[in-house]
């Protein structure tokens, strides 16, 4: 009685995976939803219907060449990179000083640089001059002098509220670094247990 009710398991299992195969390699998504469900439905009676459908997965996954979880992390990571730069910064990267072209870079990806000075811009981006510190109108006006740079008082006006918001930005991101290297260097905390 036993043997046939295994019996009969395993050729109800067989079914739901063949028609989950099936589904798979037509590329019917309607097919493969209904097949699922109807593995979830089985897996009351027959928790071995999970795993196998996990081996399946795997299977296909395998063959195309992916891995759900290594390629969804290789995608987190570059869109992190590229969103939230300051992440992946180290700490020496961020103890480099801000330099004219850091900030007529930031000005240009913004788009805050009106036409009649994007020339200077353009003069600006390479360069490796490390701002003056502290950061005022009267400090820029003698950097674009140091410099022979022209430009409007209205670029330069910017181009210092740039390289003030640049240079809060920074010493933020060197606090938070600066944090995390200290929570990386606690040794873990014990779970402290509850007395009744």
């Amino acid at each position: 009685m036993q043997k046939d009710r295994d019996n009969e398991r395993m050729r109800a299992r067989e079914l739901l995976l063949d028609r989950y195969v099936l589904a798979i390699d037509s590329g019917d998504f309607e097919a493969m939803e209904a097949a699922l469900d109807a593995a979830y439905e089985a897996s009351g009676d027959d928790p071995e219907i999970e795993r196998l459908i996990a081996e399946v997965n795997s299977a296909y996954q395998e063959e195309a060449g992916v891995t759900p979880l290594e390629a969804d992390a290789r995608l987190v990571r570059d869109i992190l990179r590229r969103c939230v730069p300051s992440a992946f910064e180290t700490h020496e990267q961020l103890q480099r000083p801000l330099t004219v072209g850091d900030v007529a870079s930031r000005l240009q990806a913004q788009g805050r640089v009106r036409p009649a000075d994007e020339e200077i811009n353009r003069a600006l981006l390479g360069n490796s001059t490390t701002l003056p510190n502290p950061i005022t109108a009267l400090t820029m006006k003698k950097l674009a002098t140091d410099l022979g740079a022209g430009g409007s008082d209205l670029y330069w006006r910017s181009f210092r509220d740039e390289a003030i918001t640049m240079g809060i930005s920074r010493s933020h991101d060197q606090a938070q670094l600066a944090a995390r290297q200290r929570r990386a260097r606690r040794p873990p905390r014990k779970d402290k247990k509850k007395h009744d």
